[in-house]
């Protein structure tokens, strides 16, 4: 509601002289339209200033970044050969069902990866017992 002096009442910005809109319906001309109105510029820090928009690529890059190394660290670990036999015998699989038949890939697939858990056991077991039993230096 507008009062008879030019002032809006009855909200936050009463005080504020309410301007007349021109053609553009921006107000009058050299007037900056209050904050958080069209028109207004953002401060620097809210969600439409550049510092803003920076910051948001700069958060979901660093989230991107975190995202990756979760994924690497969890599919990879400690044992990047692991992680590359199973990547081959993935590939071999997709292979044969393209090429062969589904069913020699059902049965390629659970034989190779038994193959590479049976040989990542057995290298850690002997990891392990070279630990226990070291062997002695040899004499010169």
């Amino acid at each position: 509601m507008i009062a008879d002096d030019g002032t809006q009442a009855g909200s936050a910005i009463s005080a504020a002289p309410v301007a007349a809109a021109g053609p553009t319906g921006a107000g009058q001309a050299g007037a900056a339209a209050p904050a958080g109105h069209a028109g207004a510029a953002a401060p620097a820090g809210h969600a439409g200033s550049p510092g803003a928009k920076r910051s948001v690529r700069r958060l979901f890059a660093g989230a991107a970044v975190s995202f990756g190394k979760f994924w690497w660290d969890f599919l990879v670990g400690d044992t990047p050969g692991v992680t590359l036999a199973t990547a081959v015998v993935i590939g071999v699989v997709a292979l044969l069902v393209h090429t062969v038949s589904a069913t020699v890939a059902w049965v390629v697939m659970p034989v190779a990866v038994a193959a590479i858990l049976t040989a990542t056991v057995t290298r850690a077991a002997q990891g392990a017992r070279r630990a226990r039993h070291p062997q002695p230096a040899a004499d010169r």
